[in-house]
């Protein structure tokens, strides 16, 4: 417990000598783990650690996160402050630094769907804004395809109709964000009246200002989830564009009366059991009216004999059509438009071809086109490292110049012709007297200006510069 720790430091700290450098390290020690015990971040959920897991997230960049949590805590006033590890939803939106009047009722839905309304725990926060960061701009469009549903309050999340879009996207038709305003679609004029998800993510990819109000909290979040450069780093390499549901932001997941029944133990086999005694009750061959045997109580015969078992199938995901699968296979960042976890073979700068031996031809790799690979045509051996090459002689050295460079060029007449010739440099003195020349100059300038504009010394200096203002102007530097 914290009364635990805090009472091992204190003894920790009284055994060390007084006044002595032992005694002021221990006394740091113990003040930084008193402090990481009290502001660290509290123990999460089982499936929230299994999703920091999952995404190589550690203790410190938790911390850090949680610091950020309590950073924005603290706007809160006394009167409407929530508990030690919740926060109220609206105190959310501080997160974000950019464009938060645009972005906030997007944060407002990702909460709804997290489960949150008024008050927001940090389990739910957490889990939903790491999972709202790994998310895909095609995944991103599933995301804006809910939010639609939840305020248009809809019966049906299968589809949703241009209408409903249309009075979604008005608060965007006059943003002042470029990369937001959707004053140029038409969605009375759009060839759907109704959007299934996977119409409205072709439409998504046709109007990019659909999502990117979602793709620049997404951007957001990540500053501070826990930063940036992590996110930079992070590589989906294992990971595929997932087709979402109304629980994919909760950590808790939804569950119906059934599947609670189900989950029950023992209630798995017992529904075993009855698909076997009536799948034997319908391979049974059909008895005669007059022979049928009196049946049980509470046994219904089937009334027109044997029936044919229809094969049960999985519930299996709908195949994406080819657009979405030659995007799938892309997986790149849609802010940047090249593939997660590759920004540095993005940075990096790219392969000068080197003198190669014969044969050898230098071929750019088709993923990365910076980097080049080395391939002998006669040989067909293949190699990331440029060969070397082999030791010649000054004859073979002075052939290869001419045949690369092309044979030397006599040029004739004059040795001098044709130069630049750069104006000769001054002594001393000459630099003295320009220099001179140019002081004289500057004080006559200074001299010849108005009157009111100069700036005359005080007494007897003065009225003697003013005689020679009014008497010898011309001749004010030989004076």
């Amino acid at each position: 417990t914290l009364q635990a720790r805090i009472e091992a430091c204190s003894r920790a700290c009284a055994m060390a000598p007084a006044g002595g450098t032992a005694a002021t390290g221990l006394a740091a020690k113990a003040r930084n783990y008193l402090k990481g015990s009290i502001l660290g971040a509290p123990r999460s959920e089982i499936e929230v650690v299994e999703l920091l897991d999952e995404l190589g997230i550690g203790k410190e960049q938790v911390d850090e996160i949680y610091a950020n949590w309590r950073k924005m805590k603290k706007g809160e006033s006394m009167a409407m402050r929530a508990r030690l590890h919740e926060a109220r939803a609206e105190s959310v939106v501080k997160l974000v630094r950019n464009r938060r009047q645009q972005v906030s009722k997007i944060l407002m839905y990702l909460l709804t769907l997290a489960g949150c309304h008024a008050i927001v725990t940090w389990d739910a926060f957490l889990y939903a804004a790491l999972q709202f960061c790994t998310l895909s701009k095609l995944e991103i469009c599933q995301f804006m395809f809910f939010s639609i549903a939840l305020e248009m309050k809809t019966w049906t999340v299968q589809f949703i109709t241009s209408a409903q879009m249309e009075d979604f996207y008005d608060e965007f038709s006059g943003c002042r964000v470029p990369a937001f305003n959707t004053s140029n679609v038409a969605f009375s004029e759009l060839p759907l009246a109704r959007y299934s998800m996977a119409d409205f993510i072709e439409l998504a990819y046709r109007y990019s200002q659909l999502v990117n109000p979602a793709l620049h909290l997404q951007r957001e979040l990540q500053r501070v989830m826990p930063n940036m450069g992590f996110w930079f780093d992070f590589s989906t390499s294992k990971l595929r564009n997932r087709k979402l549901s109304m629980d994919f932001f909760r950590y808790r997941k939804m569950i119906s009366v059934a599947d609670a029944v189900r989950l029950q133990p023992g209630m798995a086999a017992k529904e075993e059991e009855a698909d076997d005694d009536l799948k034997l009750q319908i391979a049974a061959p059909p008895v005669p009216r007059n022979k049928q045997q009196p049946m049980p109580m509470g046994f219904i015969p089937l009334p027109l004999g044997v029936v044919e078992v229809r094969a049960q199938h999985g519930s299996q995901e709908e195949e994406p059509p080819e657009w979405m699968r030659s995007h799938l296979m892309q997986n790149e960042d849609p802010l940047r438009g090249v593939a997660l976890g590759t920004a540095a073979d993005v940075a990096r700068a790219p392969d000068v071809v080197p003198l190669l031996p014969a044969g050898w031809v230098a071929v750019p790799d088709p993923e990365l086109p910076k980097r080049l690979y080395y391939w002998n045509r006669e040989t067909d051996e293949v190699s990331w490292e440029p060969p070397k090459m082999p030791a010649r002689s000054v004859e073979e050295a002075k052939r290869a110049v001419k045949e690369t460079m092309g044979p030397p060029r006599n040029k004739t007449g004059k040795l001098g012709e044709g130069l630049v010739t750069k104006p000769r440099s001054m002594n001393d003195a000459e630099k003295q007297a320009a220099v001179s020349r140019t002081m004289e100059l500057d004080f006559v300038r200074e001299a010849r200006k108005a009157d009111g504009r100069l700036r005359r010394p005080p007494g007897l200096a003065g009225r003697l510069v003013d005689g020679f203002i009014r008497r010898c102007r011309v001749h004010l530097p030989v004076r």
